[in-house]
């Protein structure tokens, strides 16, 4: 799948009419990432999603979407100016009301920069997930990159990392990741450390040998002298 052009540019907009979400997806839920918003599409599975993230202290609070559309099966698209597609809140969740139960929901988010953790919304057995993440970024590098649960396929589509899990059984989706660029700086740092630390080992050594060298020849002097006094 062809990630799409999130069509924010400057200023990044998120007017409903200037967002074109891809809904061609081959998955239950789809997260186009950009710095640090993102888009989501998701297959319903009923007329409703309730939508929500975790505060400081794991507590549930509403999430802030916008530029909220709903697909029908026959891919007729509407935004929330159709009487039967709303956006509310509650104490703790945003309840997107879709016409019916058989299309798509697609909003726009905020998210942290280089990672994201969304709960999974979905209420159907170990729905199946994709994260597209932004242009030069990945996860291929352990610690400074992961993706979480585990079981996950990734591949590179126009210049863009795929990540799939074919079924999450875990609570949350959560993605750490880098910019390639980065990784080339930090394994440049990292050389130069390592030619550093070699160096001041050499010197070191060096040091060690000479100190040997100068008592050495410390010694055979003293043997010289009490030669020449028992003469």
């Amino acid at each position: 799948m062809a990630a799409p052009d999130l069509g924010f540019g400057l200023g990044e907009q998120t007017d409903s009419e200037n967002i074109t979400y891809d809904w061609n997806t081959s998955t239950n839920a789809t997260l186009t990432l950009q710095s640090e918003q993102y888009q989501s599409v998701y297959d319903l599975e009923n007329d409703k999603l309730e939508l929500y993230t975790h505060g400081p202290l794991g507590s549930e609070r509403t999430l802030d979407v916008r530029a909220v559309k709903y697909r029908y099966s026959n891919e007729t698209v509407v935004t929330t100016d159709h009487p039967d597609l709303s956006v509310e809140k509650s104490n703790s969740r945003t309840i997107v009301q879709a016409p019916n139960g058989d299309g798509q929901i697609a909003f726009v988010t905020d998210k942290s920069p280089k990672s994201i953790t969304t709960p999974v919304f979905l209420e159907s057995d170990k729905p199946s997930y994709e994260i597209v993440l932004p242009r030069n970024m990945d996860i291929a590098a352990p610690i400074i990159g992961t993706a979480s649960p585990g079981g996950y396929e990734t591949s590179t589509e126009d210049g863009r990392v795929h990540i799939v899990w074919d079924a999450v059984s875990s609570s949350s989706v959560s993605v750490r990741y880098y910019l390639v660029r980065d990784l080339y700086i930090l394994g440049a740092v990292l050389g130069i450390g390592l030619l550093g630390g070699l160096a001041g080992v050499g010197y070191y050594l060096f040091q060690i040998r000479r100190l040997k060298r100068l008592r050495q020849r410390m010694e055979v002097d003293a043997d010289i002298d009490t030669g020449n006094d028992q003469q």
